[in-house]
């Protein structure tokens, strides 16, 4: 189930995003000969005006030559997701791509060639009128990172980020003596900065009652519910959703990637623990 489509909620978080790219090279400031001189020539039988008037047009020239390089305006936006279900095996991933720079004026676009996923070609779909998306599925194993590569849209190259995919190595969740209002999760590796997990509880009718908890975390922690939450008498089942959200701009791109790792479903332990 892609969170997402089903308007979850659980808010965006900034991921760790590992993608090398080079940046733009300093401007160098290259003074002319009269400044050079100037800077090196001992001026101290200048008059006090003259010297405050050169030394404003150092000032100014070397502002002029600032060594800043201005990020370049966002023409295009990516958005990424890339989905792995434990139990199935499955591998679903996703990219649509707009132009402009915000969503209140963006239009979809398509690519002029190929679009990959880890190395894979992916398919295009047209959905409604006029969203362009491109997707692959495959059943492997668990993969450690999702890599995407596509054609620069307006000019010559190609742009490829790569994510670290959210491990789930071992999961528990019992109930607290205060059940439900409290319940202790463990999640190895442990919960990073940057990273969040939605606890999906199944009571005994198949209602989904959603805990989250945001990184860092120890490898045990608490999470607590709302008032509200009443589960029905009876058997519980859960399972957890490790996921990384990343927003970055790459060159005149602005990237917004979603990974998640869903686990497989556990049966919840009648008895509260302490």
């Amino acid at each position: 189930m892609h969170l997402a489509d089903k308007g979850s909620g659980f808010g965006l978080q900034l991921l760790k995003f590992r993608p090398s790219f080079q940046s733009h090279p300093k401007k160098q400031v290259c003074l002319p000969p009269y400044i050079r001189t100037f800077c090196h020539y001992p001026y101290k039988n200048c008059s006090t005006s003259m010297k405050y008037a050169l030394y404003s047009l150092l000032c100014v020239f070397c502002w002029s030559c600032s060594t800043d390089t201005a990020p370049k305006q966002i023409t295009y936006m990516a958005d990424l997701y890339t989905r792995y279900l434990v139990p199935e095996q499955q591998i679903k991933a996703e990219a649509t791509f707009m132009t402009g720079d915000t969503l209140n004026h963006a239009r979809p676009i398509a690519m002029p060639s190929s679009v990959y996923f880890n190395g894979k070609q992916m398919g295009q779909r047209h959905i409604g009128d006029k969203l362009i998306r491109y997707n692959y599925e495959t059943i492997a194993r668990p993969i450690d990172s999702a890599q995407f590569s596509w054609p620069h849209p307006f000019h010559d190259g190609h742009i490829e980020v790569s994510f670290p995919m959210p491990p789930i190595d071992s999961f528990r969740l019992s109930a607290k003596a205060t059940y439900p209002q409290q319940w202790e999760a463990t999640l190895l590796p442990p919960l990073q900065a940057g990273e969040q997990v939605v606890i999906m509880l199944i009571d005994a009718e198949q209602k989904a009652f959603p805990l989250q908890a945001h990184g860092p975390q120890p490898l045990s922690f608490v999470l607590s519910a709302p008032q509200s939450m009443a589960p029905a008498e009876g058997p519980m089942q859960y399972y957890f959703v490790r996921k990384y959200i990343y927003q970055q701009q790459a060159q005149d791109a602005r990237i917004t990637a979603i990974l998640e790792t869903y686990s497989v479903l556990k049966e919840l332990p009648l008895s509260p623990s302490n």
